[in-house]
């Protein structure tokens, strides 16, 4: 298990590994941790939220119908931290603000 890895997002912030294993997702749910997601009609995923204990926490991802990212902003407890980036349909960054 990546403990270190973990410990740091929950004190820090910003992104969890992709390729958790079910033994950490548990682990991260006995800490609070949650995760919502949610794909458009055409199978592409909408979105990507993290929480942690019901709140806004780590990077927060929405993409467009045709797979280009919207979004990406970062939370720490609730609150807005770090990058916050957005990107136009085409693909093209629209907006980046720290």
């Amino acid at each position: 298990m990546r403990t270190e890895e973990i410990r740091k997002w929950i004190n820090e912030g910003g992104s969890l590994p992709q390729d958790l294993t079910q033994e950490e997702k548990d682990h991260l749910t006995k800490l609070g941790w949650s995760l919502r997601q949610a794909w458009h009609p055409n199978g592409q995923k909408e979105y990507e939220y993290h929480y942690l204990h019901g709140v806004k926490h780590g990077k927060w991802k929405e993409w467009q119908p045709n797979g280009q990212k919207s979004y990406e902003w970062n939370w720490f407890h609730g609150k807005q931290h770090g990058k916050q980036e957005e990107w136009h349909p085409n693909g093209q960054k629209w907006y980046e603000h720290h």
